[in-house]
């Protein structure tokens, strides 16, 4: 997955730089910040692997991953408001954690969709999606995204 691809390298950035983070903050800050940019990889691995059982299930732990990337962003914002980090790699993690949320929200709402198997991944070649898309109701056609 993607998103999984994404969230994985930014939080091995955070976990570097958390590093040289103060002593004071290597328990507090620097290991929240750490927990919470792996937990949206260990929660997309886990659902993952429940996917084939239950795509409820899969979507739950695409939840919980969303939470984790909204607290990773609130942490480093502390972290520069504290001027642990620069702007720039604020501004840089931000607009990182924003894409990843949106990826999130859309497989989430790729769970939804009909046309999808149970692995999440379309039956048929993406250039017929939008083709075979149009012979289903708008509230099928509303939760159904190809990608």
């Amino acid at each position: 997955m993607e998103v999984y691809k994404r969230a994985y390298a930014v939080s091995l950035e955070i976990h570097k730089a958390t590093l040289a983070f103060p002593k004071i903050e290597q328990y507090a800050l620097a290991d929240q910040s750490r927990r919470s940019s792996k937990a949206i990889c260990a929660n997309l691995a886990e659902g993952f692997a429940k996917q084939p059982h239950s795509k409820a299930e899969f979507a739950r732990f695409i939840s919980m991953a969303m939470g984790s990337c909204s607290e990773v962003e609130t942490w480093i914002s502390y972290a520069f408001d504290l001027e642990y980090i620069s702007k720039t790699q604020l501004d840089e993690w931000l607009r990182s954690y924003n894409q990843i949320y949106g990826m999130l929200v859309n497989l989430r709402g790729s769970l939804k969709c009909p046309l999808f198997s149970s692995s999440s991944i379309l039956q048929f070649p993406i250039s017929l999606f939008f083709h075979v898309l149009a012979a289903f109701p708008p509230t099928v056609r509303a939760h159904c995204r190809p990608w």
